[in-house]
């Protein structure tokens, strides 16, 4: 508790490529890297709370097929700023619970989904980011509640015309 995780600009601070049921808990900071924390194809049941990720270039925290069977994962409890986006999650992620997170200056969207399906986004302030609060193109059967979102530029939820059949 209370590391902190100083990158280069390259890579990810904590990178997950496939293993399951992995909580990052406490890390304390994470900052200057592609990703702060990554979880890749496969990875499913893991859980990031209570970590401060900061001025990472492409991604706070970032899913990218992060699913194994419907098990999803978990981001609660954490303080994304000055990331480019607070979380990103492409396609193939599905089952991901964002909960109780503070997304404050990020330098694009707080949440960023891109193909990402069967999201809950619910009890986050997303505070002064320059992009939307919430982005979502493609996917579907996401659901965003009980949120504070205060003067993103970008507005409070976008969602792109490939959204508008499914449920969103």
């Amino acid at each position: 508790d209370g590391h902190v995780i100083d990158g280069t600009g390259l890579d990810a601070g904590i990178l997950n490529n496939g293993f399951d049921s992995v909580t990052v808990k406490g890390a304390g900071h994470i900052h200057e890297f592609d990703y702060g924390v990554q979880l890749n194809p496969g990875s499913s049941q893991n859980v990031i709370t209570g970590v401060r990720v900061e001025n990472n270039q492409e991604a706070g925290i970032s899913l990218s097929d992060a699913d194994q069977n419907g098990q999803g994962n978990t981001i609660r409890g954490n303080t994304i700023t000055g990331n480019s986006w607070g979380v990103a999650l492409f396609a193939g992620s599905r089952h991901t619970v964002i909960r109780d997170n503070v997304f404050e200056v990020n330098q694009d969207t707080a949440v960023h989904l891109e193909g990402a399906s069967e999201i809950l986004i619910t009890g986050n302030d997303m505070i002064r980011n320059a992009g939307a609060g919430v982005f979502m193109q493609g996917g579907g059967n996401n659901r965003v509640t009980n949120n504070v979102m205060l003067t993103n530029l970008g507005g409070g939820v976008l969602a792109g015309e490939e959204l508008i059949p499914s449920n969103n």
